[in-house]
């Protein structure tokens, strides 16, 4: 077979080579034994085609699939590939190299959604799972001795392209590396990579480290925020006050909520103020996409908190209300959504009897939206639902007998 893979390739029939390299994927994935007595030439043979620049993306990526799959056959073929250690090192350092494959393009800085989207970019996109997949595959013991050689060289480099690859590899090899980068107490380290990096003169690598302090607090919470808050919530802080780049507010917005879900409450408390009146302003920027990351973050900020949001109930109600009232135009769908889901939580951390008294007028819009027609992709709907739940079973439903209130019953649930 890689006599047939190397003439296909040597002819320029790239088409009849990625046959080859599917039928050896499907092979390490059912059968990874059978190339235990050439595996040093098949190794061999695939990172070479893997690291070619010459050839098409999608060649180079079946032969990173077939390495993968191989690193993945742990219950058919244990540690096949921790015995060989310098193709693991290859293949790390190609996937590295995939991140490279981005532009700084002004579509991305105009982009009404945060995802990490990179149009047309095969590379980049299988470089990211790639890392994520070697190191969950591999383990810490393994991936973090070649990160910790590999990634501060690519961050000391003027393209801001290599600072970028960086700080998305460390957020991508997180998960797999967890156990270990707690072991080795080296959460500090991690911490001072990311914010090394948030105020970096380039905004996509601003981005970048923004989600790679997001992600960490997911993939090695709650020890992350315990060791760490001291410095990761003041870092994006600061992060928010970047008017120029609404791509990078918003994902601020979006790793306090990664911080919130694994943060204790008592860790949280001391940041709040400065946090929501921070999350306030951005609730005031008429910028669609900075307020929608601002709402989710104050909901998150709310469930992390619970009873300690009552403080803040009444400066934060009154803004939810009026994007909830106003938010009525087709392209302001998620905003109005996202205003349900943060008026749902925050009535759940401050409790029913705080919240009671704006569930009649959060109620009556529902109730009107109800009664309009809306599309099948309306994110409302799903919202609508939350809401309803928590309002008429939480909130309304201990005084039917005592208020006015009870004609809430007759009110159907919007249809899923």
């Amino acid at each position: 077979m890689l006599e047939t893979l190397g003439a296909a390739l040597n002819a320029h029939q790239e088409d009849q080579a990625q046959e080859v390299l599917e039928a050896l994927i499907e092979l390490a994935d059912n059968h990874p034994r059978f190339l235990r007595r050439q595996l040093e030439s098949v190794l061999n043979a695939m990172v070479m085609v893997a690291e070619a620049d010459h050839l098409d993306d999608s060649t180079r990526n079946y032969a990173v699939e077939f390495l993968l799959t191989l690193a993945e056959a742990r219950e058919k073929a244990p540690g096949m590939l921790r015995k060989c250690p310098l193709f693991v090192q290859r293949l790390f350092q190609c996937l590295l190299g995939f991140l490279l494959d981005i532009e700084d393009t002004a579509e991305w800085h105009a982009q009404e959604n945060d995802e990490d989207d990179e149009e047309d970019s095969g590379r980049y996109d299988v470089g990211q799972e790639g890392l994520d997949r070697i190191a969950i595959a591999m383990g810490g013991k393994t991936i973090l001795p070649l990160a910790s050689q590999m990634l501060p060289l690519f961050l000391s480099e003027k393209d801001w392209t290599k600072r970028h690859a960086a700080l998305i590899a460390l957020s991508q090899i997180a998960e797999g590396c967890a156990k270990q980068m707690v072991k080795q107490k080296q959460l500090g380290e991690v911490a001072e990579m990311c914010l090394g990096y948030i105020q970096d003169e380039h905004p996509r690598v601003r981005w970048a480290a923004i989600h790679a302090i997001g992600q960490t607090c997911t993939d090695l919470g709650p020890d992350l925020q315990k060791e760490q808050h001291n410095r990761i919530l003041p870092g994006l802080l600061s992060v928010m006050d970047d008017h120029a780049n609404p791509r990078v507010q918003a994902h601020a917005t979006a790793a306090v909520v990664n911080f919130s879900e694994n943060c204790p409450t008592e860790i949280m408390q001391p940041y709040m103020n400065d946090l929501i009146n921070k999350l306030l302003i951005l609730l005031q920027s008429g910028k669609k996409l900075v307020m929608e990351g601002a709402l989710t973050a104050l909901a998150s900020v709310a469930d992390c908190a619970q009873d300690a949001f009552v403080t803040y109930y009444d400066a934060v109600m009154p803004f939810l209300k009026q994007i909830l009232f106003s938010a009525t135009d087709k392209t302001h769908r998620m905003l109005r959504a996202k205003s349900m889901e943060c008026i749902s939580l925050v009535g759940m951390a401050v409790g029913v009897d705080r919240f009671r008294g704006d569930a009649r007028e959060v109620m009556n819009v529902l109730a009107q939206l109800q009664g309009t027609e809306m599309e099948s992709d309306d994110p409302t709907i799903s919202y609508m639902l939350q809401v309803f739940v928590f309002i008429k079973v939480q909130t309304l439903a201990p005084l039917r007998t005592q208020t006015p209130w009870g004609r809430y019953r007759e009110t159907n649930l919007p249809p899923a």
